[in-house]
């Protein structure tokens, strides 16, 4: 009931006051749409007055811990979410205003740290209504015989720390050979298989004999990188992953070769992933140790 007080009171035809809870309350009430039998008399006769004070307060208090914790990044639907559960709290006719606040206070606070707003600096996206910009990879010219390159280097290395359904990623569309591989996709991906015309955007064409399928499709989604891979700029590798030994199904099944620790656990792989030494659960990460081996070879040229 509490949740919908604020409707009520805004309602030209809700009753006021005493009168809001007998009406909003029971089977027989004016309103059982509204709250049901599970009205609250702590909340429902409070007055129209109390009702907007409580709501101003909840929007004062909100922007204000907007601007300390998210940087007043925070996205409106989250923002009335959050005013809603102070309301929730500090709208209440058997607790004194105050004391109502600061319990009020200390139940949104932590709803804060729960918003993307709260853990990432850039401004919030709807990815589901949003559309990002294509935009052609930068033409490079290189002379035939360009100079050495010297002075500074870098490596730029992006690790997309999470999980991502790979299956849905790359998928084998047509003309595949010995095995109708789009046909085991949608078995095996059932109601998660994604349907074969929402491909159309991101379909890929190899030549003949060169890979099992002559058409593969990426995920409606990674337009882009559709975009870069037509223009030469990215290329897919599948069947990747952590590895000790060469290994098949019946090798696993069986327990005779060596396996990454804890497959299947995506916090340990992704750690694997990072030191690309599996069967060394101390080793440090894969660019540290580029990093030193360089170091070491270009300590050698100096003591030369």
């Amino acid at each position: 009931c509490g949740s919908r007080i604020g409707w009520v009171h805004h309602n030209v035809d809700a009753p006021n006051g005493t009168g809001a809870c007998s009406a909003l309350g029971g089977a027989d009430g004016e309103f059982p749409h509204v709250c049901g039998p599970a009205c609250d008399p702590g909340r429902c006769d409070l007055s129209r007055t109390s009702v907007e004070a409580v709501e101003a307060m909840a929007a004062s208090v909100v922007s204000e811990l907007d601007y300390l914790l998210t940087g007043g990044r925070l996205d409106p639907r989250n923002r009335a979410l959050i005013e809603a559960e102070y309301f929730r709290y500090a709208a209440r006719r058997d607790v004194d205003p105050e004391p109502a606040h600061w319990r009020a206070l200390r139940q949104i606070q932590p709803l804060f740290a729960l918003t993307p707003e709260f853990h990432i600096t850039n401004k919030l996206m709807d990815s589901l209504s949003s559309t990002p910009e294509i935009r052609d990879p930068p033409v490079v010219e290189l002379t035939d015989n360009p100079d050495p390159v010297s002075g500074y280097k870098a490596v730029v290395y992006l690790f997309l720390n999470g999980a991502m359904d790979s299956f849905n990623a790359l998928v084998p569309i047509s003309n595949c050979i010995p095995d109708d591989l789009h046909q085991q996709y949608q078995d095996v991906r059932t109601d998660v298989a994604i349907k074969t015309g929402d491909f159309s955007a991101t379909e890929i064409e190899v030549p003949q004999g060169t890979q099992p399928c002559t058409k593969f499709a990426l995920h409606p989604s990674l337009g882009i990188i559709k975009n870069l891979y037509d223009h030469g700029e990215a290329a897919a590798i599948a069947n990747i992953g952590p590895l000790v030994d060469p290994i098949t199904k019946d090798d696993y099944d069986a327990q005779i070769k060596l396996v990454p620790p804890s497959l299947f656990a995506h916090n340990t792989q992704q750690r694997v992933t990072q030191t690309v030494h599996a069967q060394d659960s101390t080793a440090g990460g894969v660019l540290g140790r580029i990093g030193d081996a360089l170091n070491a070879q270009e300590s050698e040229k100096v003591g030369e």
